[in-house]
Protein backbone atom coordinates (compact mmCIF):
# COMPACT_ATOMS: atom_id res chain seq x y z
CA UNK A 1 0.00 0.00 0.00
CA UNK A 2 1.38 3.57 -1.00
CA UNK A 3 0.76 6.08 1.04
CA UNK A 4 -0.96 9.23 -0.34
CA UNK A 5 1.43 11.62 -2.09
CA UNK A 6 1.43 14.85 -0.14
CA UNK A 7 4.08 17.62 -1.35
CA UNK A 8 4.31 19.08 1.69
CA UNK A 9 4.57 16.33 4.03
CA UNK A 10 7.90 14.47 2.04
CA UNK A 11 11.38 14.93 2.44
CA UNK A 12 12.63 14.96 -1.58
CA UNK A 13 10.93 14.90 -4.94
CA UNK A 14 13.21 13.25 -7.73
CA UNK A 15 12.35 14.95 -11.23
CA UNK A 16 12.99 12.26 -13.70
CA UNK A 17 12.29 9.09 -11.79
CA UNK A 18 11.84 7.15 -15.09
CA UNK A 19 10.46 3.64 -13.66
CA UNK A 20 11.98 4.22 -9.94
CA UNK A 21 15.50 3.28 -10.33
CA UNK A 22 16.60 7.27 -9.19
CA UNK A 23 14.22 6.98 -6.89
CA UNK A 24 16.25 4.65 -3.48
CA UNK A 25 19.21 6.67 -4.97
CA UNK A 26 17.14 10.03 -4.18
CA UNK A 27 16.11 8.38 -0.73
CA UNK A 28 19.77 7.95 0.28
CA UNK A 29 20.80 12.01 -1.07
CA UNK A 30 17.91 13.27 1.22
CA UNK A 31 16.65 10.73 3.62
CA UNK A 32 13.15 10.09 4.85
CA UNK A 33 10.02 9.54 2.23
CA UNK A 34 9.72 11.45 -1.51
CA UNK A 35 8.33 10.35 -4.73
CA UNK A 36 9.69 10.61 -8.39
CA UNK A 37 7.96 12.79 -11.04
CA UNK A 38 8.28 11.81 -14.57
CA UNK A 39 6.83 13.17 -18.37
CA UNK A 40 6.28 9.19 -18.89
CA UNK A 41 2.71 7.90 -17.89
CA UNK A 42 4.15 4.49 -18.52
CA UNK A 43 7.29 5.18 -16.33
CA UNK A 44 4.87 6.25 -13.50
CA UNK A 45 2.62 3.21 -13.89
CA UNK A 46 5.72 1.15 -13.51
CA UNK A 47 6.85 2.91 -10.52
CA UNK A 48 3.54 2.21 -9.06
CA UNK A 49 3.59 -1.32 -9.88
CA UNK A 50 6.72 -1.81 -8.06
CA UNK A 51 5.08 0.04 -5.01
CA UNK A 52 6.71 3.44 -5.62
CA UNK A 53 5.18 6.91 -5.00
CA UNK A 54 5.48 8.55 -8.26
CA UNK A 55 3.20 10.96 -10.46
CA UNK A 56 2.95 12.63 -13.79
CA UNK A 57 4.78 15.86 -14.86
CA UNK A 58 7.23 17.88 -16.37
CA UNK A 59 9.91 20.13 -14.71
CA UNK A 60 9.86 22.53 -16.86
CA UNK A 61 6.59 23.52 -16.09
CA UNK A 62 6.82 23.01 -12.83
CA UNK A 63 5.77 25.96 -10.52
CA UNK A 64 5.24 25.19 -7.15
CA UNK A 65 7.79 26.13 -4.06
CA UNK A 66 9.21 24.98 -1.47
CA UNK A 67 7.44 21.78 -1.82
CA UNK A 68 10.38 19.26 -0.44
CA UNK A 69 13.08 19.46 1.66
CA UNK A 70 15.57 18.13 -0.97
CA UNK A 71 14.53 18.28 -5.10
CA UNK A 72 16.72 15.63 -7.27
CA UNK A 73 17.49 14.60 -10.76
CA UNK A 74 19.53 11.82 -11.63
CA UNK A 75 20.76 11.61 -15.21
CA UNK A 76 18.00 13.97 -15.96
CA UNK A 77 19.00 17.16 -17.52
CA UNK A 78 21.27 16.44 -20.36
CA UNK A 79 18.16 14.65 -21.98
CA UNK A 80 15.92 17.25 -21.03
CA UNK A 81 16.27 20.06 -23.92
CA UNK A 82 18.46 23.10 -25.10
CA UNK A 83 20.69 25.02 -23.04
CA UNK A 84 17.57 27.26 -22.30
CA UNK A 85 15.62 24.17 -20.89
CA UNK A 86 18.67 23.45 -18.81
CA UNK A 87 18.38 26.16 -17.21
CA UNK A 88 14.78 26.74 -16.49
CA UNK A 89 15.24 23.26 -15.29
CA UNK A 90 17.46 24.13 -12.96
CA UNK A 91 15.95 27.31 -11.75
CA UNK A 92 12.72 25.67 -10.93
CA UNK A 93 14.42 22.81 -9.34
CA UNK A 94 15.99 25.23 -6.66
CA UNK A 95 12.70 26.99 -6.50
CA UNK A 96 10.88 23.45 -5.44
CA UNK A 97 13.18 23.30 -2.74
CA UNK A 98 13.37 24.10 1.23
CA UNK A 99 17.22 22.33 1.89
CA UNK A 100 18.53 21.96 -0.90
CA UNK A 101 18.97 20.59 -4.66
CA UNK A 102 21.06 17.70 -6.14
CA UNK A 103 21.70 16.86 -9.51
CA UNK A 104 23.37 14.34 -10.81
CA UNK A 105 24.61 12.89 -14.60
CA UNK A 106 27.56 12.26 -16.82
CA UNK A 107 30.67 14.08 -16.63
CA UNK A 108 31.30 16.24 -19.78
CA UNK A 109 33.67 19.03 -19.12
CA UNK A 110 36.94 16.50 -20.40
CA UNK A 111 35.47 15.18 -23.72
CA UNK A 112 37.13 17.80 -26.17
CA UNK A 113 40.68 17.42 -24.25
CA UNK A 114 39.69 13.57 -24.28
CA UNK A 115 39.23 13.72 -28.22
CA UNK A 116 42.00 16.28 -29.16
CA UNK A 117 44.32 13.13 -27.40
CA UNK A 118 42.71 10.48 -29.00
CA UNK A 119 40.51 9.05 -26.58
CA UNK A 120 36.58 9.12 -25.43
CA UNK A 121 34.40 8.46 -23.03
CA UNK A 122 31.59 5.75 -24.93
CA UNK A 123 29.17 6.26 -22.02
CA UNK A 124 28.81 9.88 -23.17
CA UNK A 125 27.71 9.39 -26.93
CA UNK A 126 25.94 6.15 -26.55
CA UNK A 127 22.74 7.52 -25.63
CA UNK A 128 20.34 10.03 -26.49
CA UNK A 129 21.81 13.61 -24.91
CA UNK A 130 20.27 17.04 -25.85
CA UNK A 131 22.44 19.33 -24.09
CA UNK A 132 25.72 18.42 -22.18
CA UNK A 133 26.43 20.83 -19.11
CA UNK A 134 29.42 21.66 -17.50
CA UNK A 135 30.71 22.89 -14.66
CA UNK A 136 30.85 26.78 -16.03
CA UNK A 137 27.06 25.80 -17.40
CA UNK A 138 26.26 25.73 -13.58
CA UNK A 139 29.02 28.11 -12.05
CA UNK A 140 27.81 31.29 -14.54
CA UNK A 141 23.47 30.48 -14.08
CA UNK A 142 23.62 29.88 -10.39
CA UNK A 143 25.77 32.81 -10.25
CA UNK A 144 22.55 34.51 -11.92
CA UNK A 145 20.36 32.75 -9.47
CA UNK A 146 22.35 33.20 -6.44
CA UNK A 147 20.31 36.37 -4.98
CA UNK A 148 16.73 36.05 -6.48
CA UNK A 149 16.91 32.04 -5.34
CA UNK A 150 18.25 32.52 -1.81
CA UNK A 151 21.37 30.36 -2.72
CA UNK A 152 23.61 29.76 0.28
CA UNK A 153 25.94 27.36 -0.82
CA UNK A 154 27.38 25.29 -4.11
CA UNK A 155 29.57 22.77 -3.85
CA UNK A 156 30.42 20.23 -7.29
CA UNK A 157 31.89 17.14 -6.81
CA UNK A 158 33.36 14.64 -9.49
CA UNK A 159 32.54 10.85 -9.02
CA UNK A 160 34.81 7.65 -9.68
CA UNK A 161 36.67 7.17 -13.00
CA UNK A 162 35.00 7.29 -16.36
CA UNK A 163 36.31 3.86 -19.06
CA UNK A 164 37.93 5.35 -21.73
CA UNK A 165 38.27 3.92 -25.80
CA UNK A 166 40.61 4.85 -28.44
CA UNK A 167 38.88 7.05 -30.97
CA UNK A 168 38.90 5.19 -34.47
CA UNK A 169 42.08 4.83 -35.96
CA UNK A 170 40.29 6.07 -39.39
CA UNK A 171 41.28 9.22 -41.19
CA UNK A 172 42.62 11.88 -39.65
CA UNK A 173 41.92 11.03 -36.01
CA UNK A 174 44.87 10.08 -33.38
CA UNK A 175 45.66 6.61 -32.25
CA UNK A 176 45.52 6.41 -28.58
CA UNK A 177 47.13 3.34 -27.48
CA UNK A 178 45.24 1.41 -24.69
CA UNK A 179 42.11 2.95 -22.87
CA UNK A 180 42.60 2.39 -19.11
CA UNK A 181 44.38 5.92 -18.17
CA UNK A 182 43.98 9.37 -19.40
CA UNK A 183 46.03 11.58 -20.88
CA UNK A 184 48.26 13.36 -17.84
CA UNK A 185 46.54 16.62 -16.62
CA UNK A 186 42.83 15.44 -18.00
CA UNK A 187 40.49 14.63 -15.17
CA UNK A 188 37.72 11.99 -16.17
CA UNK A 189 35.13 11.31 -13.40
CA UNK A 190 32.36 9.26 -14.97
CA UNK A 191 29.64 11.73 -12.95
CA UNK A 192 29.12 15.04 -11.70
CA UNK A 193 27.57 16.02 -8.18
CA UNK A 194 25.72 19.18 -7.89
CA UNK A 195 24.53 20.33 -4.34
CA UNK A 196 22.90 23.41 -4.01
CA UNK A 197 21.55 25.35 -0.96
CA UNK A 198 18.86 27.68 0.30
CA UNK A 199 18.10 30.27 2.61
CA UNK A 200 20.00 29.62 5.74
CA UNK A 201 23.64 28.64 5.36
CA UNK A 202 23.45 25.97 8.07
CA UNK A 203 20.67 23.88 5.45
CA UNK A 204 23.44 23.74 2.73
CA UNK A 205 26.15 22.46 5.52
CA UNK A 206 23.91 20.12 5.99
CA UNK A 207 23.22 19.00 2.83
CA UNK A 208 27.21 18.61 2.39
CA UNK A 209 27.40 16.12 5.36
CA UNK A 210 24.54 14.03 3.42
CA UNK A 211 25.76 14.12 0.19
CA UNK A 212 29.82 14.91 -0.10
CA UNK A 213 31.85 11.87 -2.17
CA UNK A 214 34.17 11.53 -4.93
CA UNK A 215 36.67 14.75 -5.62
CA UNK A 216 35.54 18.11 -4.64
CA UNK A 217 36.08 20.21 -7.47
CA UNK A 218 34.51 23.54 -6.69
CA UNK A 219 33.23 24.76 -3.01
CA UNK A 220 31.37 28.41 -2.63
CA UNK A 221 29.54 29.16 0.80
CA UNK A 222 27.40 32.14 1.66
CA UNK A 223 29.50 34.60 3.61
CA UNK A 224 27.48 34.54 7.27
CA UNK A 225 26.89 38.09 8.36
CA UNK A 226 26.62 37.08 12.29
CA UNK A 227 30.16 35.81 11.87
CA UNK A 228 32.01 39.28 11.25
Amino acid sequence: MIAPISSSSVEFIDFGCGAGISLSYARKLAGGDGFGIDISELAVSECWSAGLAAKVGDLLSYSEKNTASVVTAINLLPEIGNKDDFEKAVSRMIIAARNYVVIQHDYFDADTALALAGFFVPANFSKKICYKPVIADYLVLLGRLAASHSISGVAIFGLSEARLAPLPPDGFLPRAEGAADAPAGIATYRSIRVVIGRKEVNRFQAALRKTRAGQELFLWERPDPSAE
